[in-house]
């Protein structure tokens, strides 16, 4: 009689995600892009006319991608990633929750090509989620088909398989499994070795990246604790619980206290819900009429396909067409299924995620408690359903084992492949371009025009079409945008056309001068004071005609704080300061015949040097925005109540007659602070892992 070989869920899950993921990905092996790239919308490089294809992919193109190429370029300089100066008026990098460049799943990245690190980490992270759940599976007590198939769950489930190459969302998730895992040790044994262990599980993930993905798997985590919760050694339970998630995050206070600096400074939109109107029972029980007839639109896709550039599960799950009668189903049934305490955490996690997009109001009352999570929940609540989903088939699968035969289990992990097939047909065959990430003469001519610190304008939105890290550029694609710069172009703008990319309409000629737009990339017919240098298909490289220094010193400075009077100045010979700005009359209305030579001695993202030479005092304006962190040294002395914030957004310094040397240059307090932290929780973590067992025995 033939027997099934006994697998290990870890060799298991090994040999199918392995295997699934090289089928997902093999035109990687080819040297392709690892990027589905005809289905990325605006890529139409050379054809800015071409009708846009629907895309879910274009995150990876102008964030996920350039962040670690960034990245990597800057760590394997030998320095640390801690601004960005290509994007807007340059921003903090390393407090981006986006970024993750802590995460161990980024240290390829570290010494690989790009293209090749991004293979790796793809694959990575997807294995590394099925290992986990399946090593989780088995340690609540499931054979091994039951684990493989939970696994196989979360990492072939259309929400993975959509994100995995935005790296920091798959990234999170990916290690949660492992923190469930560790807790479930940790309530057995309750000693100082578990205690670090979980600590450093939540680390690892929290570093992962995705600051709000994360913030939602500790809520996963706790709701697990309470789910095993156990009344013996209640206080020896409540301690190490506590030291583990509070060593966890003092392990990652040096990416977490700059983050939140960052997101203090970011620009918000002004939220008109009073907590009485969030509160409303109408408003919070509101079903979604929307939601609930997306099931419509979901037959209408997959079945008559009429959307034939993408489609298959992966298309629906991706966006908010699978709740509707679906979730409303699943929070029925999780009702039933209370009495087994691992259908608990799916019971609980459907619910909330349910809850979330059919009753609006529920989003609304997230976004009182926790402003900064009051993003599309989209993403974020379909990688939670995926993981209760996962959670379910692995206990049904295990029940269903136990009721008739261990081999039979085995038809589920069949099935599911098959129906991962029906979701690869939407991202297969690929179609890369060798236009997704463009060198060509224009974008060289355009680098070698901006090295003198000038940024590039795109006037007609064509920003998708560059990638931010190619070129340095006036405004971008950022999950951190400051407020100051926002406002800026808000108020000196026909419009702006969305919040997280920034793109001015029509903007006042003056704030581009002011931001060092000296260059231009654009598809329509060159603006007037603009001489064309090149053009390649549609595309036109364009100079300004009377280019303005990105650091030039002027001779009058106006006091004011409202954005929309830098829109008014003469940018070469006048700025604006702050209003609590404490200057002598002297900078104020400088001689006209005073002459300033600038000299830029060094510029690197985190630091600029100049000489300046002045036959009188006089103002320093950069195209540097304005940000916590920066710092002044004055002829080789710190000198940081010299700095000015001028033009609304950007760093400036005050200048005494004759020469000068003049540095700029970033070392944010809570990146110092936050170091600090991380080591003396590391010390602990150490401590608790190796010296107190030791000591006990």
């Amino acid at each position: 009689m033939f027997r099934w070989p006994k697998f290990s869920p870890i060799v298991a899950c090994l040999v199918v995600v392995t295997a699934a993921s090289c089928i997902l990905y093999a035109p990687v092996f080819k040297g392709d892009v690892p990027l589905p790239t005809h289905s990325v919308t605006g890529l139409t490089w050379g054809n800015p006319d071409a009708d846009p294809q629907q895309s879910i992919f274009r995150d990876r193109i102008v964030q996920a991608y350039p962040y670690h190429l960034f990245a990597a370029k800057t760590i394997q300089s030998g320095h640390v990633p801690l601004w960005n100066n290509l994007i807007f008026a340059g921003t903090t990098f390393f407090a981006n929750g986006q970024a993750g460049i802590l995460s161990l799943f980024k240290v390829p990245f570290w010494w690989l090509p790009p293209v090749d690190s991004f293979v790796i980490v793809t694959l990575l992270q997807s294995i590394v989620a099925a290992v986990g759940f399946a090593v989780l599976g088995r340690k609540m007590k499931w054979n091994v088909a039951a684990s493989v198939v939970a696994g196989l769950t979360l990492t072939l489930s259309a929400p993975f398989v959509m994100r995995m190459t935005v790296t920091t969302m798959s990234a999170v998730f990916a290690c949660l499994p492992f923190v469930l895992w560790g807790v479930l040790h940790l309530h057995e044994k309750l000693t100082w070795r578990w205690t670090a262990i979980v600590a450093g599980m939540i680390a690892v993930m929290i570093f992962a990246g995705h600051v709000q993905l994360a913030a939602f798997a500790l809520g996963i985590s706790t709701l697990w604790v309470l789910i095993w919760w156990r009344r013996e050694f209640m206080w020896r339970r409540v301690f190490c619980f506590g030291m583990a998630l509070a060593l966890g995050l003092g392990l990652t206070a040096v990416q977490m206290l700059p983050v939140k600096e960052a997101l203090g400074q970011a620009y918000r939109q002004p939220k008109e819900n009073s907590w009485s109107r969030v509160l409303t029972p109408l408003r919070l029980f509101r079903v979604s009429i929307k939601d609930g007839a997306g099931l419509l639109t979901l037959v209408d896709q997959n079945i008559w396909g009429k959307e034939a550039k993408y489609h298959g599960p992966a298309n629906y799950l991706e966006g908010n067409l699978y709740v509707g009668p679906l979730a409303l189903l699943a929070i029925i049934i999780s009702f039933g299924a209370w009495r087994k305490r691992e259908w608990r955490l799916f019971a609980v996690l459907v619910v909330l995620n349910a809850g979330l997009f059919i009753f609006p109001g529920w989003w609304d009352l997230v976004g009182k408690i926790a402003p900064w999570l009051t993003v599309t929940p989209v993403w974020r609540t379909s990688f939670i359903l995926a993981f209760s989903l996962a959670m379910l088939a692995g206990f049904g699968t295990n029940t269903f084992a136990k009721s008739y035969s261990h081999k039979y289990s085995w038809i589920f992990i069949g099935a599911m492949l098959v129906v991962s097939l029906w979701q690869w047909q939407g991202i297969l065959p690929f179609a890369p371009r060798s236009t997704l990430f463009p060198q060509s003469a224009l974008l060289s001519k355009a680098q070698e025009l901006t090295k003198d610190g000038s940024r590039v304008w795109f006037p007609n939105g064509a920003l998708d079409q560059f990638m931010p890290y190619n070129l340095p550029v006036s405004v971008g694609y950022d999950s951190v945008y400051p407020s100051s710069y926002l406002e800026l172009w808000t108020a000196n703008s026909e419009r702006i056309e969305k919040r997280n990319q920034l793109v001015p309409i029509h903007p006042n000629d003056e704030v581009l001068a002011v931001t060092g737009s000296n260059v231009m990339i654009t598809s329509d017919s060159v603006s007037t004071g603009w001489k064309e240098i090149m053009s390649e298909g549609k595309w036109h490289l364009a100079q300004r005609e009377n280019s303005i220094s990105p650091v030039h010193t002027v001779q009058k400075v106006i006091q004011t704080e409202d954005p929309a009077e830098v829109g008014k100045i003469d940018v070469l010979h006048e700025a604006t300061v702050e209003v609590t700005a404490a200057l002598p009359a002297s900078y104020f209305n400088v001689d006209p015949t005073t002459t300033s030579v600038v000299t830029v001695l060094r510029q690197t993202s985190t630091n600029l040097r100049v000489k300046v030479t002045s036959s009188a005092n006089t103002i320093l304006v950069t195209n540097l925005q304005h940000y916590p962190g920066w710092h002044l040294k004055l002829d080789g002395f710190k000198s940081d109540s010299g700095l000015l914030k001028v033009n609304h957004a950007f760093q400036g310094a005050a200048v005494d007659t004759g020469e000068h040397t003049l540095e700029f240059y970033y070392a944010p307090r809570s990146y110092q602070i936050g170091l600090y932290v991380s080591v003396a929780s590391l010390v602990v973590l150490v401590l608790g892992f190796w010296v107190m067992p030791k000591l006990r025995s």
